[in-house]
């Protein structure tokens, strides 16, 4: 086989990425020019033996995955991929035929009578001790078993198939943790945006894109504060650094020059250090999250506060009206003792109906149950931002 049809197969393979097909075109293209009967890609898991069939070329067969499942335990090709490491070429030809005419006689008739196959290779892509990634080409009888070229130029291809297919992977779960994040992020009513260690925004909800668009604020986090009083920079910095140091949820109440209020939430990031340091099972690196460390900023206005439906929050956490009130006004950024005053009660009954609503919440601190508060169906937020 030329080192043109290996190139050739090569920029197909890699040309599957963007594809809508998937690697369907790169197996037919792989099928047609090393003259084979067909090529599938096949993921089994380890722990409940079931199988499922990701990509086919030229492989008719009805219910690829359940034949598969069916004899798993016939198929001697597969029996030695269970034990080979990944990137090795196993392959079938006659003798591995006659064996298995003799020991697994069904078997051999379904696949040589039912779907022509009389030789077979494949190749272990992948495993990670659960999932296991195979491939898999055939050939009929008549167009003999693969020799010694073909085999070389399948084992040249293999770690480019191993490599297109792990970027594949990251390709799905880049997609798959964007759409969650934009559900996540899209049914918080306020503007969420997330900024990374070097205070640039990575990620924003539509309100917080909204906000970003309407011109200066909150281009860089400290710009809007430097119009603050020097006592609201300080109460920002120390919030910020005990989210991004000890990874609490943190909320502050600030006031600008001209007496507009606002509250700011700050909730840490996931970072890999701060996973590894709350699992003691470690875990392979590519399953891990890999979120830099940073912070995700809420801001929102107390001069018109955002809406609590106190009949929604007791209902989604099972609270009483006055703890329900007593939760509204922390969202509003007012402090017990504020709420004492406000509301003709002694603090300690405001500390108490905080801690019951904690309880019902499964919060442990203020802070965490005003987040709480903010991600619940009970929280709309329509005012609209201030411009800095």
């Amino acid at each position: 086989m030329s080192h043109y049809c290996l190139d050739t197969l090569i920029r197909s393979l890699y040309e599957s990425l963007v594809s809508k097909d998937g690697f369907s075109f790169f197996l037919n293209l792989l099928v047609k020019q090393l003259n084979l009967l067909s090529g599938a890609v096949v993921m089994t898991n380890d722990i409940s033996k079931k199988s499922r069939l990701v990509w086919a070329a030229g492989l008719d067969i009805e219910d690829a995955s359940a034949f598969i499942d069916l004899n798993s335990q016939s198929d001697p090709l597969i029996s030695q991929l269970n034990l080979s490491p990944s990137g090795s070429l196993i392959t079938m030809g006659d003798v591995d035929a006659d064996k298995m005419r003799v020991q697994h006689p069904e078997f051999f008739s379904q696949l040589n009578d039912d779907l022509d196959i009389y030789y077979a290779t494949g190749a272990v892509l992948s495993q990670d001790g659960t999932w296991r990634s195979l491939i898999f080409f055939h050939r009929s009888r008549n167009q003999h078993e693969f020799n010694q070229q073909e085999c070389l130029l399948l084992k040249r291809l293999i770690p480019h198939i191993q490599h297109a297919m792990q970027l594949y992977h990251q390709q799905l779960k880049q997609q798959q943790q964007a759409h969650l994040t934009e559900l996540l992020f899209n049914q918080i009513q306020l503007p969420v945006i997330l900024i990374n260690e070097q205070g640039q925004v990575c990620h924003a909800n539509t309100q917080g894109f909204a906000l970003l668009d309407n011109g200066k604020i909150f281009r860089q986090v400290n710009q809007s504060l430097h119009l603050c009083p020097p006592y609201n920079k300080l109460l920002f910095s120390q919030a910020l650094s005990n989210c991004l140091n000890n990874r609490t949820v943190e909320t502050i109440s600030l006031e600008k020059p001209n007496h507009f209020g606002y509250t700011i939430t700050i909730a840490p990031l996931i970072s890999d250090s701060y996973y590894d340091s709350k699992n003691s099972i470690q875990e392979p690196a590519s399953s891990r999250p890999c979120i830099e460390g940073g912070v995700a900023i809420f801001i929102y206005s107390l001069d018109q506060p955002p809406k609590v439906n106190l009949n929604a929050l007791c209902h989604a956490f099972g609270l009483t009206d006055k703890e329900a009130v007593i939760c509204r006004e922390l969202l509003n950024g007012h402090s017990p003792a504020e709420i004492a005053k406000m509301h003709h009660l002694s603090y300690e009954t405001v500390r108490t109906y905080i801690k019951r609503a904690m309880k019902k919440t499964n919060t442990r601190r203020q802070n965490e149950l005003v987040a709480k508060i903010i991600t619940s169906p009970a929280y709309s937020n329509t005012q609209t931002m201030p411009q800095y």
